[in-house]
């Protein structure tokens, strides 16, 4: 199950009303089941976010935003292993595995995006 769908039903009972749920990675559970009426009756908006379509402002935003965070140590992002990017293949396996909760993390070095901005991968 998806950290999504898994936080469910901690995240109903504790939203505020008028609350917003960001739901952005229930690839695990394609059809989550909500908590209809608890979450109708804090007025509770569910909001979908697929990061590759946000613009580009909002994902520099974003991207400074979580970047922030992890600096001041107000978000923590573990690492479940470090491959050279020559292994970068065996780094796909074991994310696509689902048996670490973790991210892998490939070396640091210069990437180019899809829209042609440079950016730095850390």
């Amino acid at each position: 199950m998806s950290r999504s769908a898994r936080n469910l039903p901690l995240t109903s009972a504790v939203i505020a009303t008028n609350g917003t749920i960001a739901a952005y990675g229930s690839d695990a559970v394609a059809e989550p089941a909500l908590p209809f009426y608890p979450l109708m009756r804090r007025g509770v908006t569910i909001r979908t976010v697929r990061v590759f379509t946000m613009p580009p402002p909002a994902m520099r935003a974003a991207t400074e935003h979580v970047n922030r965070l992890l600096v001041d140590n107000v978000l923590t992002h573990p690492v479940a292993a470090r491959f050279p990017l020559a292994e970068i293949a065996a780094a796909h396996r074991l994310v696509e595995s689902g048996t670490r909760s973790a991210r892998c993390c490939s070396p640091s070095g210069k990437f180019r995006r899809k829209h042609g901005s440079e950016s730095r991968v850390e």
